[in-house]
């Protein structure tokens, strides 16, 4: 429930166009922290660097820089 909807006014109305982006950032972010569990989980388990950059598609010492922090918070 809204605010609006908790003082009687209606929701604002919303454009599907504007839905859609809303939509797209939302599923974005949640895809990011899966990728972001994916890469921890993995490291965590063995997995070297060079094929967790062959699977992102990146570069071992960029994907270390992204992800090595992470890990290390999650350790």
């Amino acid at each position: 429930m809204t605010a609006n909807a908790r003082v009687g006014r209606p929701a604002p109305e919303i454009r599907a166009e504007e839905y859609l982006l809303r939509r797209a950032a939302l599923d974005l972010q949640q895809s990011e922290r899966q990728l972001v569990e994916a890469v921890c989980e993995a490291a965590s388990n063995g997995v070297c660097w060079e094929r967790i950059e062959e699977l992102l598609g990146d570069s071992a010492p960029r994907a270390r820089a992204i992800y090595g922090a992470l890990i290390e918070q999650a350790s």
